[in-house]
């Protein structure tokens, strides 16, 4: 289970929220990120955190810094998408303190 969390510091989020999960986040899996239609970049949306509530209750956060292989500062359109960069920070002790 999992929510997206907006104007959101990563660094700042010292707690994963009490509520709001839910099982499918399809509605919002496009707002993470910013598409230029005239250039095609994709390119990560600032201060978007996904908080993730595991099968066993752990808790995660996370947030996707990059689309494009290598993390590259500029973007052009030879660089290859879908290779994730991500920020996590993962609570293995069940407590919603990160």
């Amino acid at each position: 289970m999992a929510q997206i969390l907006f104007n959101q510091d990563f660094n700042s989020l010292t707690e994963a929220p009490e509520s709001g999960y839910e099982d499918k986040t399809a509605d919002n899996k496009m707002q993470w990120y910013n598409y230029n239609p005239e250039t095609h970049e994709i390119s990560s949306k600032q201060g978007v955190v996904i908080v993730v509530k595991t099968f066993d209750g752990k808790y995660a956060k996370m947030r996707i810094v990059n689309y494009y292989q290598g993390n590259p500062a500029e973007y052009n359109q030879e660089n290859k998408s879908r290779y994730y960069t991500f920020e996590y920070v993962y609570q293995p002790d069940g407590s919603r303190n990160f």
